[in-house]
Parts: C-alpha cells; structure tokens; sequence
C-alpha cells in the first residue's frame, strides 16, 4: 500500500503494515544545522488512535522523500551531496544507505530508504 503527501513524501507500507494509518503531525522548528524539514508523522493503529506505532517492523517501510534544486545547491556549496535526516529526539541523525535518485539537472530528485523502525520528522541537509 501507497500512501503519498504532498510535501513529495511517499511511504510503501508492506501487507503486513496496510492497517496502519499516517498522522501528519507539525514540523519542528527548523536549526541552523537542518536545511529543509520536509514533513513530521508517525505510524498509528486505527482501531487506538491514541497508540503510536513503535518498535521494528517485521517487513521495512520504504519512504521516498524528493529533495528540490535548492536542496542541491545548499550541499553543493558545502561540497556535498543532499542528506536525509531523521529527528532521533536528540538531535538530527542521518539516515544509513540513502539512495539518491537525480531528476536530472536543475529539477532535484528524490531519496529512498527502508525503515526498520519509525516516530521522527524527516528533513534534507544541509
């Protein structure tokens, strides 16, 4: 199952996962170190809206996040490429084995991941 947001956000959920629904939550404050926060939510059960989905999912959520030309421009001036980051609660921590997928000149591109477990707002750096 598919679920799609308009801030370019994309999350496959496997079967084992179909029940589980997205709560868009508010995007935190962004820092100096975070170039763009791009969306914040979490996982919930709808049958206990209240109970937040935690812990390792059997079977990895895939999230795509497309990054813009303006994200580009922020790493390259860095000498870098773009990097998803994940709000771990106590700081901004990126994400292992990200793979960046350009658009093409000018027009960004998008970056995907597996997750094996979930509750941060995502963001591109720097």
């Amino acid at each position: 199952m598919t679920k799609k947001f308009p801030e370019g956000v994309e999350i496959y959920l496997p079967d084992d996962y179909k029940h589980l629904k997205v709560k868009r939550l508010a995007k935190p404050q962004p820092t100096s170190e975070i170039g763009r926060v791009v969306m914040n939510f979490h996982f919930y059960n709808p049958l206990d809206k209240n109970k937040k989905h935690k812990g390792t999912f059997t079977d990895p959520v895939t999230l795509l996040v497309e990054y813009t030309s303006k994200d580009e421009e922020r790493a390259a001036a860095k000498d870098a490429n773009p990097e998803l980051r994940y709000d771990s609660g106590s700081g901004w921590t990126t994400f292992t084995d990200v793979t960046l997928i350009p658009h093409g000149k000018d027009f960004g591109g998008v970056g995907i991941v597996d997750l094996p477990d979930w509750d941060p707002a995502v963001g591109w750096f720097p």
